[in-house]
């Protein structure tokens, strides 16, 4: 009996620890949006001015809200820092638009003596529709990828994020 305890403890110590280290991606997950997959790969990297080997993280999330499509997008949008000239296209309701020409947008700031760079593609077509940002020097996370799809049929909107650390960042 006394080992069964112990075991039982040992492995109600594991989620607990776990549940302790967040990934730096929850800043960037849409409130009320479910996860549907997580996880941080490490990998050691060596940069050409460094004698030694530093090791980096890359966080990835799947995640599936049940907002509209076009809330889901402009949450991002305005996460992102980025300021659209205007709304008429990354506003657009899925499905209830009959326009279907796709757009892009490039934006760069400087935030804390860094560049940032805001890259938006957004295109809705009849069955389905997606929108894709790349964001660079972000704090905290580097370079982040969303990817936001909805089809038609779908009562979910699709997010995936993926965030690769500058090479300045631990």
């Amino acid at each position: 009996m006394r080992s069964v305890f112990l075991c039982l403890f040992c492995l109600m110590l594991t989620p607990l620890q776990a549940a302790e280290e967040k990934s730096p991606l929850e800043a960037w997950v849409i409130p009320g949006a479910e996860a549907r997959e997580q996880g941080a790969t490490t990998y050691s990297v060596k940069e050409p001015d460094q004698v030694e080997s530093v090791s980096r993280r890359t966080d990835t999330g799947q995640y599936l809200s049940e907002k509209p499509f076009q809330e889901v997008v402009a949450f991002y949008v305005k996460k992102s820092g980025f300021e659209p000239p205007n709304w008429s296209i990354l506003g657009r309701e899925f499905p209830g638009t009959d326009l279907y020409l796709p757009a892009h947008w490039t934006q760069q700031r400087e935030v804390d003596g860094k560049l940032q760079t805001v890259i938006i593609q957004h295109f809705i077509r009849e069955q389905a529709a997606s929108v894709q940002l790349l964001l660079t020097n972000q704090p905290d996370l580097g370079t982040v990828s969303i990817s936001i799809t909805r089809g038609k049929a779908d009562t979910q909107t699709l997010i995936q994020i993926v965030s690769v650390p500058a090479s300045d960042q631990k």
